[in-house]
This record gives structure tokens, C-alpha cells and sequence, in this order.
């Protein structure tokens, strides 16, 4: 991006194991995981592709997969330079630590006037990315770090935000978040000065230890994502985002999208492709991805269907995640739970009250 402002560059932080995701997680990291039928992974390069060139940080931890997926979905985008992909086995140490990296070398090469835009790979939001970057340029902090509220997200990194947006404080949460309290999302602008706050020569980059030093010296400002925003490192925190996603699509009208699907206003069920469902089944707040099977008289609220996944004659299902393939057999009932493959359900337990309004 070019203009009289600043030159821009950009940052997905993909790293991790998934371990949280459980049997979610096992074919694929979770940033590959969809939200409405798209890849977390794919909707971060789309948001991001005003700031490219734009790199994918991440570990080796099926990295396979990453480079798979690039050099097919996004090869134009690779060969023209403006994706790529960056093994960082030091992103373990904290994922502020390839967000400095690329703000190191992007001065190193001679740049002064730039902005940095960095995207926690796992998180889902419908964040104005230019609003974001007015914000950090009307604020004049070091950096802007990015927080939602409304959604209970366990294990959550807490801020306290004092006059003007400042970080003040911050707490890491033993058990869940309240909807009120101001979570971070894992979105970070800045430029270089950021790495006269925070130098390259830390011994660790733990993300506990560094907001610790922005918030000690004021050097962070925050800026409040859209509703709906939150962290998907939980199947509970993946169901949440679809039905969130859901609500959203449903107040922008009819819907239909190639490569995503139909949605049904009313019911609030977004279809991909080649799926059935029987006339007799009844349907509230669901994502169905390509080639799912509904069966009669079935009834499902609150439900996030892989591709590939199968409902029986007369099941009931409430707040459930279908993984891949997912078989669920005549008359089942579940409630509160990820079923993948064809073994048994693992629990879900849901913290709060996702029912789909439109």
C-alpha cells in the first residue's frame, strides 16, 4: 500500500498446537479451522491484503499444511511477493517476538516511516483494519494493541484501559472472562518506535512479560474491537465465532457466496456446498460446510457441521460441533459437544447462552 502516508507491512501469527482444540486439532492447526465456511487462516490474508506484503509466522508444527495451502489457494499471491510464509521456531517464546522481528528488519532495510499491522492467526473478528490504523496514528503511542468483551474466554489476558485508551494494567485470568471485562484479541500496530520500548534483546518474549513493559511505561494504547470479536482456541470459543459470524451475515440481508454458501435469513442457516437436508428437519443457528447430510426429522440448534459431516433419521442436537466426516447415528442426542470422526462425542461445556437471534 503506497500513498503519502506511511508504507505498510503485515503479520499472521500462526503458531501453537492446537492442544485446546482437541480432536479438532489434529489434522490441521486451528487457524485452518472456518468460521461461516472460511478458513480463519484465508480470512486474515483477505483482511490484510490492503497492508501486504503480508507474512505467515509460524512454527513447525505441521507446517507441512501451511505450505500445502499456499501453493495452492493463494499461489498468485506468493508469486507476486506480496504472502509468504516464515519459519520461526523462537514464535514459542511469545507471539510479540516475530511481531518485533519484522518491524527489525523492516527498518533495517532503510525504512523509517512504516506501520506494522500484526493478526493473531486464531482470532475472529469483523474489524475495520483502516479504523484500526487511524486509531494508532490519532493516539501517537509506541503501540495499539487490539481488545473485545462480550464473550466468557477462559484462560483470558485482561486489560485495564485508563484516559485517552492508555493500557494501565493488565491480569491473566485463572478461570473465564466476565462479558464485561476487555480481552485481548491478539491484533498489535505499530512502528519503530516500538523497538525503543521494547528491544530485540529480551531473554524471553512471553506475551504476559512484554504487556507488562508497555503498561509500565504507557507506551500501549487500546482499541476496542466490534462485537462478535473473540480468540478461538476452544471448540466452545469456534462455536461462538460461527453463530456470531451468523448473526452478523443475517443483519446484512440475503447472502450467498461462493466458496462459503447460502444463508438463510430467518433460521439463520448458511449451507454450503452440496449439502441435503430433509424437508422434514428443522434447522435454527447453523453452519453446514460442503457435502453434509441432514436426516429426517432431525432437529439442530446451535450447530457447527464440518464438511462431510452426517446427521441420522431423528437426532437432536444442541450446541455441538461436527468435525470432518463426522457420523451421527439415528436418534442420537447430544448436547454440548464436538463429535469427530466416528467416535464418541467429547464434552463442550458452554459458558454462556449462544442461541442464534437475527
Amino acid at each position: 500500500m503506497t500513498g503519502p502516508g506511511p508504507s505498510f507491512r503485515s503479520l499472521i501469527l500462526a503458531a501453537g498446537k492446537s492442544l485446546r482444540m482437541g480432536r479438532l486439532g489434529e489434522r490441521r492447526p486451528k487457524h485452518f479451522l472456518p468460521v461461516a465456511n472460511v478458513a480463519l487462516l484465508d480470512r486474515h490474508i483477505a483482511a490484510l491484503e490492503p497492508y501486504a506484503p503480508t507474512r505467515i509466522s509460524h512454527s513447525r508444527h505441521k507446517q507441512d499444511v501451511f505450505k500445502a495451502h499456499l501453493a495452492g489457494r493463494h499461489a498468485a499471491a506468493v508469486g507476486r511477493g506480496s504472502l509468504s510464509l516464515h519459519l520461526n521456531p523462537l514464535i514459542v517464546e511469545g507471539p510479540l517476538y516475530p511481531f518485533l522481528e519484522l518491524i527489525q528488519e523492516t527498518a533495517a532495510a532503510g525504512r523509517r516511516d512504516f506501520v506494522v499491522i500484526g493478526a493473531a492467526g486464531d482470532a475472529y473478528s469483523p474489524i475495520d483494519l483502516a479504523d484500526l490504523v487511524r486509531f494508532h496514528a490519532s493516539h501517537d503511542r509506541p503501540v495499539t494493541i487490539v481488545a473485545a468483551k462480550g464473550f466468557p474466554t477462559p484462560k483470558a489476558l485482561l486489560f485495564s484501559v485508563g484516559a485517552g485508551g492508555r493500557l494501565e494494567a493488565f491480569a491473566r485470568t485463572a478461570g473465564s472472562s466476565s462479558p464485561r471485562d476487555l480481552v485481548n484479541l491478539g491484533y498489535y500496530v505499530a512502528g519503530p518506535r516500538l523497538l525503543e520500548v521494547v528491544g530485540m534483546d529480551l531473554p524471553a518474549y512471553r506475551e504476559d512479560d512484554v504487556i507488562a513493559i508497555l503498561a509500565g511505561l504507557g507506551a500501549a494504547a487500546v482499541y476496542l474491537a466490534p462485537e462478535g470479536s473473540i480468540n478461538i482456541n476452544t471448540p466452545y470459543n469456534l462455536l461462538l465465532a460461527n453463530l456470531s459470524a451468523l448473526k452478523r451475515l443475517s443483519r446484512d440481508g440475503p447472502w450467498d457466496r461462493p466458496g462459503a454458501g447460502r444463508l438463510e435469513i430467518e433460521t439463520g442457516v448458511l449451507r454450503g456446498e452440496d449439502v441435503e437436508i430433509h424437508d422434514s428437519a428443522r434447522l435454527r443457528g447453523v453452519v453446514l460446510g460442503d457435502r453434509v447430510r441432514i436426516g429426517r426429522r432431525s432437529r439442530l440448534e446451535n450447530v457447527l457441521a464440518l464438511p462431510g459431516a452426517r446427521v441420522g433419521e431423528g437426532a437432536v442436537l444442541t450446541n455441538v460441533i461436527l468435525g470432518e466426516g463426522a457420523a451421527v447415528p439415528d436418534g442420537a442426542r447430544l448436547s454440548e459437544a464436538v463429535a469427530v470422526d466416528d467416535g464418541p462425542a467429547e464434552p463442550m461445556p458452554m459458558l454462556c447462552d449462544p442461541s442464534f437471534e437475527p
